[in-house]
């Protein structure tokens, strides 16, 4: 700790579990020091040796100030700070405490924001639906050539015998390749009956 760090307000608080890990009490002798004015403030500045800053809320109860857990808990989470770590907060001035971070091994830790990572979402081959073909060892299958694909437009138009098809005599030899070859997809299992018409 620098001299001129000396003559300011300093505290340390050790992390525990459900004692400070939501919101941390500042002690009575510093919230005197600092004087009721400066508590006023919604919120301090955590500064670390990174120059790095967390915006922390506070909260008056009685004559308590509290470091509330919005803010504290960020700041605890974006310096990996774990159970039975040391702190040492110093008053700087303009509301701003420098904060140092001591491990469980008596070492300071380095004090950093965590960046956020912008990655690409990776592209995905869309899958085939259904179960792959069993393919005997060694035999490769040779692949078919996919029936060319019909796209008309159609207005859907509810019927009264859904299971009944009208259909122009002179596309009924089309629609029967495309119906052996494709299969038709119904919801009901009815028989269709094929109305050829003039």
């Amino acid at each position: 700790m620098d001299h001129e760090q000396q003559d300011k307000p300093s505290f340390f608080a050790i992390i525990k579990e459900g004692f400070n890990t939501k919101c941390m009490k500042v002690p009575p002798k510093i919230v005197m020091d600092l004087g009721e004015e400066f508590w006023k403030k919604a919120s301090i500045i955590l500064v670390c040796s990174s120059g790095e800053k967390w915006e922390v809320k506070i909260l008056k109860k009685a004559n308590d100030i509290y470091v509330r857990n919005f803010g504290w808990q960020k700041f605890l989470k974006d310096n990996s700070v774990g159970l039975e770590e040391f702190l040492v907060f110093t008053y700087i001035g303009e509301n701003l405490f420098n904060v140092e971070i001591y491990g469980k091994n008596g070492l300071e830790k380095p004090c950093f924001k965590k960046k956020q990572e912008v990655v690409a979402a990776p592209i995905v081959a869309k899958r085939k639906r259904g179960r792959p073909r069993r393919n005997p060892a060694g035999v490769e299958e040779e692949k078919e050539e996919a029936a060319p694909t019909i796209v008309a437009k159609t207005k859907m138009v509810q019927r009264k015998y859904p299971s009944r098809v009208c259909v122009r005599k002179e596309k009924a030899e089309t629609l029967a390749t495309i119906v052996t070859k494709k299969g038709i997809p119904r919801k009901n299992p009815a028989p269709l009956s094929v109305i050829l018409v003039d």
